[in-house]
């Protein structure tokens, strides 16, 4: 057995059935549910258009969000985290800022959506996973991995990330406090409510930690409202997100004690019709607007001596509609339309336009078999028109088995960052060409008769004029290069079954491996410090219909640093009518590890918190 299953190879032997995490919902009650065949699954929406799992043929990961309440999670990057094909690695305690990486991509290379639309920041990777939304407010998180993605983007070289936020539920009142180690504190309210046939939801609460070491304190705001109003012609829907995010920068950037500031704001339209003219072709309209300021300081008590303020804002308009859809057929079309724009006092002023066509098809020459097609065609400022195609095959012998395979394209254009940073650390490359990548992919998925499931899946990806900040000596600074070609090959199983009637476990294994074709005479900054081995165990059950617990273990094994660590968490929770009392702890082994080179992450820390529901009396 491999060093590094040593510490985990008790658990995986109890999962020989061992799992998906993915494509398996959790059951809302602590019973096991019956056995689904594929074609009772839940429906995702990986394409845009909502399909049953049987009609995908790329890897794709749901995670309900009716079951993050039985896990320790506190925001949406510990949801991500339930999934062994994601690498995210935050650089702040409690997840609020960090990169996302899938199959050994950079974090450029991943999407991250919010209801189908781009939270992707246009400067740089880093700010991708600020997102106002809490885990209460999510109906799904989908992951789909590898390249090409026809309606999120050219540019998911890894994949896709893209949380869905629920619309509607129960009306009430839910109050929370917390706090629990390093000074930590934090209070939230949310709210849903029907007005008229419309309903609205809204949610808001601050945080606040001192910090585990200096500098790397911390304090939160988030506001997330929506409001969702049915009508003749199908459904509208209104959201607005806000995050500000203040926290110590200890060696973010180099051995500094730096101080950084940032403020998200995003607001959604969207129009989903489906009645009326738009019957025999249901039609969604989004439309997107996105603010972020970085407010970054290098020494914290002088900020006289080295400052960056950038504003980045982006417009999207996207138009998809069900042009076609029989037993047999069905053909997706859509149209988007996106501008970004950047203010800085570094990088100086830019703007870049993109316009996309997409197409989807799907076409079942018999009941087992599926054969689905995309082409999106991208036209970029100064890049011209590309094309990235993607085809892939399913066959589903019963209602058991799934066996698929995809392959795809993905193009990749520099962002501000890599363009036209300058500081004596670090220093932009004008002259960037943009990143080419190719996938193929296969896999199998089963779904068993007491509610198990299992993922495997087995990739090879070939990177073209790879970006990544490189030196070649300690005392030079980073430079953005493409490094050429590089071949990334690996694979991941991911599996979930019910042990008794109170009982699921849920597990996966991830491996990546990454080969440059040219000898690497350098020192990489991102490319080379990727997640090869991850390990992904959760235990949930309950105690009664009161008592609800969670376990949950992760084991990675980086290859830049040749780090290793294993972080065991935990969570229970108590409920007495309106009121649950919870206890989270983290990182219990007491481990000394980092998940970014030079940014050390905290030890071990219990949180406690007291959660009130009150309905509101229906109308």
């Amino acid at each position: 057995m491999p060093p590094f299953m040593n510490r985990t190879a008790c658990i995986l032997i109890l999962l020989l059935a061992a799992a998906r995490a993915a494509g398996c919902a959790e059951p809302d009650s602590a019973e096991a549910p019956p056995a689904p065949a594929i074609r009772d699954t839940v429906v995702v929406s990986a394409s845009l258009a909502p399909a049953e799992l049987d009609q995908a043929t790329r890897d794709v990961t749901v995670i309900p969000g009716e079951a993050l309440r039985r896990l320790p999670v506190r925001r949406v990057t510990d949801v991500l985290a339930l999934a062994a094909t994601v690498d995210f690695r935050p650089a702040v305690a409690g997840g609020l800022f960090g990169d996302i990486h899938i199959r050994g991509s950079n974090a450029a290379g991943v999407v991250v959506c919010v209801d189908g639309m781009r939270w992707n920041d246009p400067q740089t990777a880093h700010f991708n996973m600020e997102l106002p939304v809490p885990p209460e407010l999510i109906e799904r998180v989908e992951i789909q991995t590898g390249s090409n993605s026809v309606f999120f983007g050219a540019d998911a070289v890894g994949g896709v990330v893209n949380i869905i936020t629920r619309r509607t539920g129960p009306e009430r009142v839910r109050l929370e406090a917390s706090g629990g180690s390093f000074g930590s504190a934090g209070a939230s309210a949310a709210g849903t409510v029907r007005l008229g046939s419309g309903v609205a939801q809204i949610y808001g609460g601050v945080s606040r930690s001192d910090g585990f070491m200096v500098n790397r304190d911390y304090r939160l705001g988030q506001v997330w409202a929506s409001f969702t109003q049915p009508h003749r012609l199908g459904e509208s829907a209104l959201a607005y997100g806000h995050l500000d995010n203040a926290f110590g920068a200890q060696g973010f950037y180099g051995p500094y004690p730096s101080w950084e500031h940032t403020r998200s704001h995003g607001l959604l339209w969207s129009n989903a019709l489906t009645g009326g003219l738009f019957r025999a072709a249901p039609t969604r309209v989004d439309l997107w607007w996105r603010l972020h300021q970085d407010d970054y300081i290098l020494v914290r008590d002088h900020p006289e001596l080295y400052r960056n303020r950038h504003d980045n804002r982006t417009l999207q308009l996207q138009v998809h509609s069900v042009a076609a859809d029989t037993p047999r057929f069905r053909l997706t079309a859509g149209l988007e339309l996106r501008h970004a724009a950047l203010t800085s006092n570094r990088l100086g002023d830019h703007g870049t336009d993109q316009a996309a066509g997409m197409l989807e098809a799907q076409w079942r020459p018999a009941p087992q078999y599926l054969v689905q097609g995309t082409l999106r065609a991208d036209h970029f400022t100064g890049y011209g028109t590309v094309w990235t195609p993607g085809l892939g095959v399913a066959w589903l012998p019963d209602g058991n088995w799934k066996l698929r395979a995809f392959v795809g394209k993905a193009f990749r254009t520099p962002s501000f960052t890599e363009l036209y940073y300058w500081s004596p650390a670090n220093q932009g490359n004008p002259d960037l060409a943009p990143e080419r990548a190719v996938t193929l992919e296969g896999g199998a998925d089963w779904y068993g008769a007491s509610g198990a499931c299992v993922s495997a899946t087995a990739f090879v990806r070939r990177d073209d004029e790879m970006i990544d900040w490189i030196r070649t000596a300690p005392a030079d600074p980073w430079r953005a290069a493409n490094v050429g070609r590089a071949t990334v090959a690996g694979g991941a199983i991911q599996a979930a079954a019910p042990l008794g009637e109170r009982l699921r476990v849920q597990a996966g294994y991830a491996y990546n491996e990454l080969a440059p074709v040219a000898a690497v005479d350098y020192e990489s900054k991102y490319a080379l410090d990727y997640c090869r081995h991850h390990v992904s165990v959760q235990f949930a059950g309950s105690w009664g219909p009161a008592v609800t617990w969670s376990i949950s273990v992760h084991h990675k094994v980086r290859a830049g640093v040749d780090d290793r660590y294993t972080l065991l968490a935990a969570q229970a929770a108590r409920r007495w009518h309106l009121f649950e009392l919870y206890v989270r702890a983290e990182n219990l082994l007491g481990e000394d590890y980092q998940e970014m080179q030079g940014v050390p992450m905290p030890g071990r820390a219990v949180y406690a918190g007291l959660r009130m529901e009150l309905p509101l009396p229906t109308h």
